[in-house]
C-alpha cells in the first residue's frame, strides 16, 4: 500500500465518517497540531493509524520543515490534511516534496484579500473590500465603503470573529472586539497554524444586497449556499450544490442540507460562475467549498471558496444523496490514482435528503437560549420531532461529552458556539427542511424539559368517557356530557396526544389541522393533580414540534394566557368567531 502523512487541525469531515476512507487508500501515519481527544486517538488506534506524537507540534515556526522532514522519513506518497488551518504549510511541503497538492496559488484559497483580489481582477463578482492589517487601515475603510459593512477574519473560518458595523463611530470597538475573538480562538487552534504568532489581519467589505427572491419557489431556505467539488491536476469538477437554512446574526450557519432544491436552470447558472471562481485562483489537487450569495435577478456574488473538502458532515452529505465519495475522490487524486467524478454538476438526486445540524443555544430564528443547559442528546425522544421515515444520530466525533453544559450563544464566536453536530436523513427535501427547523426550535425544550419519566404519552385514542372525566375533572369548556359528540370531536380531530400515569389519563391535547399551512389547538387538558409539572408545555411541543411550517392558534381564556405567551404564542388582535348554534 502506499503512504499518507495525515496532518491533524482544526475542521474538516467526523473522524469517525473519515478514517476508515483514509486507511482504505493508503497506509496512514497522524501527525496532529492540536491537542487530541482521548476518543479521537482511540478512534486512530482503533483504524491501525500510528499516531507520531501524542501531542501537538508547537512552536510552529518550523512547521514546514517538520512535515518534509517526517514525509521524507517515512517515504509517504502524499501529504495530507482537512483543516484549512494547517492547508499552506501542507501544501508548500507537498511542493517541497515533489508530491500532489493544492500547489503554488494555496494562498488564493486561503486568504480573503489574496482570494477577492485574484477574482476582481477575473471579472468574478465580490463584493468591495478593504484590507485591515492594522488599526490604521480603519481610516482608509471609513473614507472608501459604504456603511454598514462586515469585518471578520482574513484567516479565519467557521463564521469565527466577524461582526456587522453600522457606522464608522463603531469601527473601533468593533475591531477591538474582533481582535480579542480571534486571539482566543488561535488559542483552541482555530487560527493559521503558520502564522500564529503574525497580527491579527482582518478584511471590511460592504454588505451584499442578498435575497432568495428570483431563486427559490419555497420558503425556508437562505440566501446564502455552496458548490461542493474536487480539483484534479487543475481540472475543476463541480459535484453539487448544497443549500442553507438562513443564517442567524450576524452570520452563523445552522444547517447544510442536500440537495439543493432549486430548479436545475438555476443551479446551471451557478455552476458557470463557480467554474469561473474556481478556474481564477489556478489551484492543482483539492478539495473545493466555494460559497455564493444569492441576489435579487438571478444574479451572484462571490464571498469565498477553500481548497479543502467541506467541514461539518457534508461530504456524507454528498456521498448519501449523490453517491459521491468526495474524500475518496481526493485521495486517489493525491496518490497519482483517476478518481471518477461526473462529467457536469449533478442537480437532483431519487436517493432522498441529508443535513448537518449544528446543536446551539439559540432557535432557528437566532434567539439565544436564556437558560442554562446540559449538552445530553440520548435523552431526547426524535421520533416526535422528525417526520415519518426520518433518522438522525450524534457525530460524536464533532460534539461535546453528553453531560457538559451547552455554551452560551454569542453571535461573533460562530462554530465556537457549537456543542456539536447532527446527521439528519430524511425521504425528500421538503421533509429534511422541516426537520432541520424542528430540531433547532425545539432542542431547547427536549434538553431543558423536566417531565417526569413516569408520565407515558401515546396517540391511542382512549374510550371517550374517559376523555370527558379528564376535561371536567380540569375544567375545560366543552360538551363533556355528551358521548356522541365527545366520540365526534375524537374521531375527526387530525391530531391528538395522551399523556398518563401508569393506567391513569392525565393530560390530553387535540389539534384540527391540514399539517402544512394551519392548525387549530381545540383543547388542552392536564389533571389537576399533576398541573404545574410541564406536562402541559410538554403537550404543546409534542403537537407543535415537527410542523414549523404550520401556524397554530387556539382561543385562551385571560387565567391561560401567559402559560401560552411563554410557548412562543402571540396575541392576534383580528380574528373573527362565528358561534356555534346549539
Amino acid at each position: 500500500m502506499k503512504t499518507l502523512l495525515f496532518v491533524i487541525g482544526k475542521g474538516g469531515p467526523a473522524p469517525e465518517y473519515a478514517l476508515p476512507k483514509l486507511v482504505k487508500r493508503a497506509r496512514v501515519f497522524a501527525l496532529p497540531l492540536i491537542e487530541l481527544s482521548e476518543s479521537y486517538q482511540q478512534l486512530l488506534q482503533q483504524h491501525g493509524i500510528e499516531l507520531l506524537h501524542t501531542a501537538a507540534i508547537r512552536p510552529y515556526q518550523n512547521l514546514v520543515a517538520t512535515l518534509v522532514n517526517e514525509a521524507k522519513r517515512l517515504q509517504a506518497d502524499a501529504i495530507f490534511t482537512f483543516s484549512e488551518f494547517a492547508l499552506c504549510a501542507v501544501s508548500e511541503a507537498a511542493t517541497q516534496l515533489g508530491l500532489k497538492g493544492v500547489g503554488e496559488n494555496v494562498v488564493k484559497a486561503r486568504s480573503k484579500i489574496a482570494m477577492r483580489t485574484a477574482w476582481r481582477e477575473a471579472n468574478v463578482p465580490v463584493p468591495n473590500f478593504v484590507a485591515v492589517r492594522c488599526r490604521d487601515d480603519l481610516s482608509v475603510v471609513e473614507r472608501t465603503l459604504k456603511f454598514p459593512i462586515l469585518l471578520k477574519s482574513v484567516w479565519g473560518a467557521g463564521s469565527i470573529g466577524q461582526d456587522l458595523v453600522a457606522s464608522p463611530s463603531e469601527l473601533n470597538r468593533v475591531y477591538d472586539r474582533l481582535v480579542d475573538v480571534n486571539l482566543n480562538a488561535v488559542k483552541v487552534g482555530f487560527g493559521e497554524y503558520s502564522k500564529l504568532d503574525a497580527p491579527i489581519e482582518l478584511i471590511a467589505e460592504e454588505l451584499i444586497d442578498s435575497t432568495t427572491e428570483s431563486w427559490y419557489d419555497i420558503k425556508g431556505y437562505g440566501d446564502y449556499l455552496s458548490v461542493e467539488g474536487v480539483v484534479v491536476d487543475g481540472v475543476y469538477h463541480p459535484v453539487c450544490i448544497t443549500s442553507r437554512l438562513p443564517t442567524i446574526f450576524p452570520y452563523t450557519e445552522l444547517a447544510n442540507l442536500a440537495p439543493c432544491p432549486l430548479p436545475e436552470p438555476l443551479q446551471r447558472l451557478i455552476e458557470v460562475q463557480a467554474r469561473k471562481a474556481v478556474d481564477a485562483l489556478g489551484l492543482g489537487n483539492c478539495g473545493t467549498h466555494t460559497e455564493f450569495k444569492l441576489m435579487a435577478n438571478n444574479q451572484l456574488c462571490l464571498l469565498e471558496t477553500a481548497a479543502r473538502l467541506p467541514g461539518a458532515m457534508v461530504c456524507r452529505e454528498v456521498e448519501e444523496v449523490f453517491a459521491v465519495d468526495l474524500l475518496d475522490c481526493l485521495l486517489q487524486a493525491l496518490l497519482n490514482e483517476k478518481p471518477t467524478l461526473p462529467s457536469s454538476m449533478l442537480t437532483a438526486s431519487e436517493k432522498g435528503a441529508a443535513a448537518s445540524i449544528a446543536a446551539i443555544a439559540t432557535n432557528a430564528s437566532g434567539q439565544p437560549w436564556g437558560v442554562d443547559a446540559v449538552f445530553s442528546p440520548e435523552r431526547i425522544e426524535w421520533q416526535h420531532l422528525l417526520s415519518e421515515g426520518s433518522s438522525i444520530e450524534l457525530v460524536k466525533g464533532q460534539s461535546i461529552p453528553s453531560g457538559s453544559a451547552m455554551p452560551v450563544y454569542d453571535g461573533v464566536s460562530g462554530v465556537l458556539n457549537f456543542a456539536g453536530l447532527f446527521f439528519l436523513k430524511a425521504r425528500t427535501p421538503m421533509a429534511l427542511r422541516n426537520d432541520a427547523y424542528a430540531i433547532l426550535d425545539h432542542l431547547k425544550h427536549a434538553l431543558t424539559s423536566r417531565i417526569d419519566s413516569a408520565f407515558r404519552f401515546t396517540n391511542d385514542i382512549p374510550d371517550e368517557q374517559e376523555v370527558s372525566a379528564l376535561c371536567l375533572d380540569a375544567e375545560l369548556n366543552g360538551p363533556w356530557h355528551e358521548p356522541d359528540r365527545v366520540r365526534g370531536m375524537l374521531e375527526h380531530a387530525q391530531y391528538m396526544e395522551f399523556a398518563y400515569h401508569d393506567s391513569e389519563l392525565i393530560g390530553f391535547i387535540r389539534v384540527l389541522t391540514d399539517f402544512s399551512y394551519n392548525a387549530f389547538i381545540a383543547d388542552l387538558a392536564v389533571h389537576p393533580a399533576y398541573q404545574s409539572r410541564g406536562l402541559g408545555a410538554e403537550l404543546i411541543h409534542r403537537a407543535t414540534a415537527k410542523y414549523p411550517g404550520v401556524k397554530f392558534v387556539l382561543q385562551a381564556g385571560e387565567e391561560s394566557h401567559a402559560f401560552y405567551a411563554k410557548r412562543g404564542f402571540e396575541v392576534a388582535e383580528h380574528s373573527l368567531v362565528l358561534k356555534r348554534r346549539f
